[in-house]
């Protein structure tokens, strides 16, 4: 019976996830998806099974493995708890981002591409958008919140490697700029905001990297249209 038990665990919590993240890899590579989305697309995927494996432990087993989380973390609880979506979160992007890499290695000996195109500003957009969105609904949903930077941070990260990638020394000196500025005001509204939430004002660091990307992007959409 333990045994079963086992085969059990082991079919819904790690079989059947992986099948099913494997399979959408398979049609987003085939569909032609840019790299930065179908990572995006496959994490909240990853995040949402998760969530319903926490739900199956709790039902089968009855552990509540979220109180079980808490209890590690210690020190504040209503903190800790507010957090909770955004590590689940973090474990998902480790997830998946391992599973790109070994398929990474994969792909080229099928003699499959992976999409490494760009959708213009989208990395930008969405960036901008998410952390905007984790500072104003801290007060009403600290959890969304938190969940909201977490998905802002994807997007703020892969802004940041678009700047590295193509961009002029100039617009690295903004970017120092830019960084210290809102360094300022980080420091500033972390003093300020109201515990225990003060940890969301870092949206205010991660809007750097978006906002600059796009600032450069316009400008030099503006010097093609000049020449």
């Amino acid at each position: 019976m333990i045994t079963g038990l086992h085969s059990l665990g082991d079919i819904i919590f790690f079989i059947l996830p992986s099948i099913i993240i494997g399979y959408i890899y398979g049609l987003s590579v085939k569909i032609n998806l840019p790299n930065s989305l179908n990572l995006f697309f496959l994490s909240l995927i990853e995040l949402g099974l998760f969530y319903i494996s926490l739900y199956l432990i709790k039902f089968i087993y009855n552990v509540d493995m979220g109180s079980t989380i808490l209890t590690l973390l210690g020190s504040n609880r209503e903190n800790a708890s507010n957090i909770l979506p955004l590590l689940y979160l973090t474990y998902s992007y480790a997830q998946i981002g391992l599973a790109s890499l070994f398929i990474n290695f994969e792909l080229p000996k099928l003699k499959i591409r992976n999409n490494n195109r760009e959708i213009r500003f989208m990395s930008e957009l969405l960036g901008l958008l998410f952390l905007f969105l984790s500072l104003c609904l801290v007060a009403i949903n600290p959890q969304i919140s938190y969940l909201l930077l977490g998905l802002g941070a994807y997007w703020s990260i892969d802004s940041l490697l678009l700047i590295i990638k193509r961009n002029k020394w100039y617009i690295y000196v903004a970017l120092g700029i830019v960084f210290f500025i809102n360094l300022l005001v980080f420091s500033f509204a972390y003093n300020k905001f109201p515990s225990p939430n003060e940890s969301i004002t870092f949206s205010i660091l991660l809007v750097t990297f978006p906002l600059v990307g796009a600032t450069s992007k316009i400008r030099k959409k503006e010097e093609t249209r000049i020449k």
